[in-house]
């Protein structure tokens, strides 16, 4: 019966979230559960626990699920768990093949189906119990089997010293004889041998003295048998043999053999009788352990024969008809040559030996054991198919283990005395060295200088602790002197009888690089947000500024001298709002109006523009592609696109060169994006700005679309352009990227998607006049002098105005005076209630109430693009009195 014992098993995800459902819905299943966050801390934890399943996440951090799985088969002591991938995003048969091919037992997609996943639990549940059960069995039989063996040798030991003590009492029996002299038919004395003392303990004087002596001596159950003994021999004439005990002077008890032979006269009458006795006190006592010995045998669970020389079968138990059956052979007869020919090896050298003999399906293990005196041999054996089997198992997992080391896409290897062994194909590639080089080259020799005495005091540090520990990501450098990034990843074992470390180095120079341009990322969008937000509250400031210079202006009247003065902080403004303008493009929180474009054709209408722009000592090169795909975007942002790259390119090269724009059809596919992880899929239109000026290090590429990042002298520019076409591209859902080298100039490179429309002619119209009017406006504004200045404004200009700070407040006023009110000016973003959502209250209650938005964006208006998608109106801030005017009295008059 399998004893009760709870079941370890391990839940692998880097979400806490989905490691309590799991365990929620396994928790009645008598588990004992174990949770990992990452594929790290999941072998950490197998080496330590013997887990009947791992249910293991495929995406992690750092390192997914298919490379722990991997990890874990190739470490013996966890290659056998079973594993079941659980994963959501890896749905295709590709990733479910390639879960297969990393030891996985199943592989399950979310959302699970709890019963599925509960019943194949249960299954790998019940096969660890069997397995346990089978182990405990299988340990108490090979225990059972030590003792039994042990027994029984010491057993056959005892029986060799029993027989050798019999022999040399043979050797050495002392016997004596005595004469009973009849007369008359009557015992009338007795004469004593002097071996009597020897076998008695009394002496031919002692017997003499006292006649009844020899009687006591008899042991008293035997007494009867002795006295009719010799009364036969007196009455009958007959010579006769018989054993008794006696007792010995010492007070032990004998066995002795007395023989009685009569002695007739001439006459026929009895004259004497001669008795001679000899003890067989040790010849009984081995007759007794012999017949114990033949008794065990039988009852052995294991093969016991005895076997001669001549190759015959003196003794097979019960457990040995397996074997007789398979030798065709029995009792008496003759086993087959082979073993005929191993019974005389063992006899003649006298040296006990263990063979193996298969009989079919099964194996033994044979003791041979000579008893040359006697000319035979004790065959004892062991049935130990199941031990061979796992023998086997263990030879073919070993060779899986080498093979799948050998193969393995990391480095793995042994550290012992500081150099390196058994390093995998992987570890030999990534070094440089053969493997009889890195024996002779300390470990710590591979580490970078600048790393090395950080490293390796690091991780002997770490090494005091237990189980796996991993150092900090370092370089290597191999033998051809190539820098490599590696991680390292170690556990102390046991390595051919010497400890060691067991380490699995993985090349992370592609990681490194990916994680560069994911911080990089990381930093341009956080930047992007701080400019976002900036943009925002400063065009709400700029909002006020320009509106108040406004009023101000038509009181004052701009020919005077305050009037002047007002127009140049007028100008100021209108700068400031031309910065804000270009924060916002490259923050990506700026509305765009779309279209469907030929580039060809927008280069055309600005070429000439651009000619200007860079001046007469740059040569101007245009190289359009043919049959150019249409790109959905904004014409006025793409065109600043290009005035801001050809101005960047102009400045590069102040004593002239060569300024150079092409446009081309590209495909990208997954091979060009594995070796340039900027890119990503898809067909798109190729613009490339190259110029043949001063060009750029390394360090200043990796900062140049940075927001007031500039190499210009104080004053001579924002640093906004690159930092504006970053903003604009990535808006369009576009790639950008620079290649340049100090000295060899520059190439910027912008790929825009395909559309599949046709190009739009783009028509100017004619702005209609500013005017006011009548109707009831309902102005939701947060920003308080704003909304001064816009009530202000459509006061003057006739209108009725109702106002509210925040969301929520303009649905208070809109249901208070819903009736009244023609048209609802409301910012995009406000606390408490968005934009959006107080329209769609609105338009609930009044659909045909005209509703206008205005905004200045900010970081978190992430939804802000709804206006023009879904084709409503928008005023964008900072505006002039005229565009709000304009702006309130086209939405008023529309269709």
């Amino acid at each position: 019966m399998i004893e009760t014992e709870t079941i370890p098993v391990l839940l692998v995800d880097d979400r806490p979230e989905n490691l309590i459902a799991l365990e929620a819905l396994l928790e009645d299943l008598g588990l004992d559960m174990f949770k990992a966050s990452s594929g790290d801390e999941a072998l950490r934890l197998s080496l330590k626990h013997d887990f009947a399943i791992i249910l293991l996440d495929v995406r992690m951090p750092d390192m997914d699920g298919f490379e722990t799985a991997e990890l874990l088969r190739a470490n013996p002591k966890t290659s056998r768990v079973p594993i079941i991938f659980v994963t959501a995003a890896m749905k295709d048969t590709e990733h479910e093949f390639k879960g297969y091919e990393a030891g996985a037992f199943d592989y399950l997609l979310k959302p699970i189906e709890p019963t599925i996943l509960r019943s194949k639990v249960r299954v790998f549940r019940d096969l660890y119990q069997q397995r346990r059960g089978l182990e405990k069995r299988e340990q108490q039989l090979e225990t059972l089997v030590e003792e039994r063996t042990a027994e029984l040798n010491k057993t056959l030991a005892s029986l060799r010293e029993s027989e050798q003590r019999f022999r040399d009492l043979l050797a050495s029996v002392t016997s004596y004889m005595y004469t009973v002299v009849m007369d008359d038919g009557r015992a009338a004395y007795t004469t004593y041998g002097p071996g009597c003392l020897a076998v008695t303990g009394f002496s031919a004087e002692d017997y003499v003295a006292d006649r009844d002596l020899w009687y006591r001596m008899i042991h008293p159950e035997d007494r009867q048998a002795v006295v009719d003994a010799a009364e036969r021999v007196v009455s009958l004439r007959e010579s006769i043999t018989f054993e008794h005990r006696i007792q010995h002077k010492d007070g032990s008890i004998r066995w002795v053999q007395t023989t009685l032979v009569p002695n007739a006269g001439p006459d026929g009458r009895l004259l004497s009788y001669d008795g001679v006795i000899t003890d067989i006190t040790e010849r009984k006592r081995a007759e007794a352990e012999i017949q114990a010995l033949a008794k065990f045998p039988s009852d052995n669970p294991n093969p016991v024969l005895r076997i001669t020389r001549e190759g015959v079968l003196l003794y097979a138990n019960g457990a040995s008809a397996d074997m007789l059956q398979y030798w065709n052979c029995s009792e008496g007869e003759r086993v087959p040559e082979f073993w005929r020919a191993m019974i005389l090896e063992a006899l003649d050298s006298g040296i006990p030996r263990e063979v193996e003999a298969v009989c079919e399906k099964r194996v033994f293990a044979l003791m041979l054991a000579p008893i040359v005196e006697s000319g035979y041999v004790n065959l004892y054996g062991r049935d130990i198919t199941d031990r061979k089997r796992a023998e086997e198992a263990l030879r073919e997992s070993e060779q899986k283990y080498r093979l799948l080391v050998s193969n393995a896409g990391e480095a793995i290897f042994v550290v012992q005395d500081g150099v390196v062994t058994f390093p995998n194909a992987k570890a030999l590639e990534l070094t440089g060295y053969s493997a009889e080089e890195l024996i002779e080259t300390p470990f710590a020799q591979l580490i970078h200088p600048e790393e090395r005495t950080v490293v390796v005091e690091r991780y002997l540090r770490q090494l005091e602790g237990s189980g796996m520990v991993e150092a900090p990501r370092f370089r290597i450098m191999n033998k051809q002197g190539k820098v490599v990034w590696t991680q390292l990843t170690a556990a102390e074992i046991n390595w051919e009888d010497r400890p060691g470390m067991l380490c699995f180095l993985r090349d992370i120079t592609e990681e490194m690089k990916l994680e560069s341009q994911f911080l990089q990322a990381q930093k341009m969008e956080a930047v992007g947000q701080l400019a976002g937000g900036v943009a925002h509250d400063f065009n709400n400031l700029l909002q006020v500024i320009l509106g108040y210079v406004d009023l101000v202006q038509e009181n004052l009247g701009k020919d005077t001298a305050d009037g002047e003065a007002l127009g140049t902080v007028h100008q100021a403004a209108e700068r400031a709002a031309g910065l804000t303008r270009q924060l916002l493009a490259f923050s990506r929180r700026q509305i765009i109006q779309p279209v469907t474009l030929d580039v060809n054709d927008l280069l055309q209408g600005v070429l000439n523009m651009i000619r200007r722009v860079i001046g007469e000592h740059i040569e101007l090169c245009y190289r359009p592609g043919e049959r150019l795909g249409m790109i959905h975007a904004d014409k006025g942002q793409i065109e600043q696109v290009f005035m801001n790259l050809c101005v960047n390119a102009r400045d590069a090269m102040p004593t002239g060169g060569t300024l150079t724009i092409e446009t081309e059809n590209v495909v990208i596919d997954e091979e060009y994006c594995h070796d340039h992880p900027w890119a990503a899929p898809g067909r798109y239109v190729l613009m490339t700005v190259t110029d043949t000026g001063q060009g750029m290090d390394e360090a200043t590429r990796a900062q140049v679309f940075e927001p007031f990042f500039t190499t210009k002298g104080v004053g001579q520019g924002t640093g906004l352009g690159l930092a504006t076409v970053y903003g604009i591209v990535k808006q369009h859902n576009g790639l950008i990227h620079v290649y340049s080298e100090p000295g060899r100039g520059t190439a910027f490179k912008i790929y825009i998607p395909f559309a599949e429309r046709r190009a739009e002619v783009l028509e100017s119209k004619a702005e209609p006049r500013a005017a006011g009017g009548t109707e009831t406006i309902l102005v939701a504004e947060d920003e308080e002098g704003v909304r001064k200045l816009v009530s202000n404004t459509l006061k003057k200009a006739g209108y009725t105005v109702l106002t509210a700070c925040d969301g929520e407040d303009a649905v208070r006023v809109f249901e208070e005076h819903a009736d009244a009110i023609d048209l609802a000016l409301l910012d995009v973003i406000m606390p408490k209630q968005g934009g959006r959502s107080v329209m769609d209250h609105i338009q609930s209650k009044r659909p045909e109430m005209r509703v206008l938005f205005s905004s200045g964006y900010s970081q978190h208006a992430l939804d802000t693009n709804f206006v023009v998608k879904e084709g409503l109106r928008l005023i964008t801030k900072p505006y002039r009195k005229a565009d709000l005017l304009r702006a309130v009295r086209e939405t008023l008059d529309a269709p």
